[in-house]
């Protein structure tokens, strides 16, 4: 009777070991992707600083064309 349960025991604990491993591989490429994703949003942001700091310089720029314009038909 205690091989029967020590076999069974046994036959248990590897049958939640492979479903553990198989959890913890699916956890760790979730996590990659996460971080991945991340870093893009990041990414993005910082590009969305830059189109709002050439969009000031634009405007800037303009305002000094039209001043520039307005002195030279004076």
């Amino acid at each position: 009777m205690t091989d029967l349960k020590t076999s069974f025991e046994i036959a248990a604990i590897d049958r939640f070991s492979g479903l553990a491993a198989k959890v913890g591989g699916v956890a760790d490429k979730l996590k990659r992707q996460i971080e991945g994703g991340k870093r893009e949003v990041e990414a993005l942001g910082k590009t969305r600083e830059s189109i709002a700091g050439l969009e000031a310089l634009e405007q800037r720029v303009g305002k000094s064309g039209q001043a520039l314009a307005g002195r030279c038909q004076d």
